[in-house]
């Protein structure tokens, strides 16, 4: 996407015309499988627009807002579908990552949700790191790590592996980095 992006600045006429028309069709086919997810799933559409705008970057607010409304209304896997889909087609951004982390939050995907703000800690829009790093505190705070740790024991006791949790309740899993690190090792973790 950001070669792209940058090919629209190029000095060259026809290298920007070729890069406008992939951005063109690049939106244009996300429109389309993003309006297919949300009427095949019965949502009735809020915010996308009924006709795709020239370039795909400029479909970002109204997906957003899309998402948003789809996991106000408890409706966390179609949030996550369009915001999966969008990152398939090549607009992935933090804002993007950020509400992927709050609708798997939702849906109780804790683990992948934290290891999404656990980067985005590092974004350089100030606004997503403050919003990363007070969403990581908010789970800290709640009863997260219980409910994490109880489910961690469950899986440890249930799989025949010889491997030791790496979390005890003295020891929350946000609290370490290398438990964290540890942890996306694992290949699925059973929610």
């Amino acid at each position: 996407m950001q070669l792209l992006q940058e090919l629209l600045s190029s000095k060259k006429e026809a290298t920007q015309e070729s890069a406008k028309r992939i951005l063109r069709t690049l939106g244009q086919n996300l429109h389309k499988q993003t309006i297919k997810i949300l009427s095949t799933n019965g949502w009735h559409i809020l915010h996308f627009p009924e006709n795709p705008p020239q370039h795909l970057i400029k479909l970002e607010p109204a997906l957003l807002k899309e998402a948003i409304a789809l996991r106000k209304g408890k409706q966390e896997k179609l949030s996550l579908a369009i915001l999966d889909l969008s990152i398939k087609s090549g607009l992935k951004t933090d804002r993007i990552d950020d509400n992927r982390a709050r609708a798997l939050v939702n849906d109780e995907q804790y683990f992948e949700a934290v290891t999404i703000w656990n980067a985005l800690k590092e974004s350089k829009n100030v606004q997503i790191q403050q919003s990363a790093i007070s969403m990581l505190k908010v789970l800290e705070t709640k009863d997260f790590n219980k409910k994490f740790y109880k489910k961690l024991m469950i899986f440890f006791s249930t799989k025949k592996t010889k491997a030791k949790p790496l979390i005890s309740s003295q020891r929350p899993f946000f609290k370490t980095q290398a438990t964290i690190n540890s942890m996306r090792s694992l290949a699925k973790w059973p929610y």
